[in-house]
């Protein structure tokens, strides 16, 4: 969870896009947010299109909470 929380700041920190218009430099300021769906599982007992399925739903269950957020799921073990 520290983790994702680490990402998502990391992401949301602005950044600038140099562009090139009309023959002269323009820059912009560009932010972005994250919705990130973890999994956890003990062993190598899941299979991987199991965790990427439980991560992919984590996703859009924080997605629906709100967006900009990191949602969890727990898959077998």
């Amino acid at each position: 969870a520290d983790l994702a929380q680490k990402i998502r700041a990391v992401l949301a920190e602005p950044y600038r896009l140099a562009l090139a218009r009309d023959g002269a430099g323009v820059t912009i300021e560009h932010r972005c947010t994250a919705t990130t769906g973890m999994v956890v599982f003990a062993g190598d007992d899941v299979a991987p299109g199991v965790l990427i399925d439980r991560a992919d739903a984590a996703m859009y269950s924080a997605k629906q909470a709100g967006r900009n957020r990191v949602g969890f799921e727990a898959a077998g073990g």
